[in-house]
């Protein structure tokens, strides 16, 4: 490999609740690249886990964090043998949850540049909490029971999320992977 450094192809990003993702994400993508595939929301309020370990954000127990006290993990991923594709939903805008669901999963197929029949093995979601199991119906409509689903529901108590535009305080984030040692179907 050549010593030009890449732009990251896809970003984990996971900040403290309270934190405005909406204004995060334009300065992210400007800081990441406008080509770079976002995924994330808001952990709990007390802070983040980074491959440091835990850092602390709030002074005091769960709750709303100090003004000041923000924490943010962000984990980037630049690789020509791996695939990424990210799709939100606003449950707000759908009929249900499992249909906000389905479309957030077939926009992350296409934002990965594959088709509805080149499903991803791989899935990762942020829901809104008490939305988790709508949310896993609607991905399992589509893909089946065997594949291999991971996340947790957007901490909180001011829980949220991005999408592709914008971040949501009641929907989901969802991002799909592809590479040659896990093939889709």
């Amino acid at each position: 490999m050549s010593g030009k450094k890449r732009q990251p192809d896809f970003a984990l990003v996971f900040a403290t609740s309270g934190s405005d993702l909406g204004i995060m994400l334009p300065k992210l993508r400007e800081f990441l690249g406008g080509q770079c595939k976002i995924y994330g929301g808001t952990s709990d309020s007390r802070g983040v886990m980074t491959d440091k370990g835990f850092v602390k954000a709030a002074k005091k127990g769960y709750g709303p964090p100090d003004k000041e006290a923000r924490a943010m993990a962000i984990m980037m991923v630049s690789s020509q043998d791996i695939v990424f594709g990210v799709g939100s939903a606003d449950f707000t805008r759908f009929p249900s949850v499992q249909e906000a669901s389905k479309t957030a999963l077939f926009n992350a197929v296409k934002s990965a540049g594959k088709d509805e029949y080149g499903l991803p093995k791989v899935v990762l979601i942020t829901p809104t909490r008490g939305a988790e199991e709508e949310v896993l119906e609607g991905i399992e409509g589509v893909l089946g029971k065997d594949r291999l689903i991971l996340g947790g529901t957007a901490g909180g108590p001011q829980f949220s999320f991005f999408g592709e535009d914008r971040a949501y305080s009641e929907g989901l984030s969802l991002a799909v992977i592809y590479n040659r040692l896990i093939q889709s179907t």
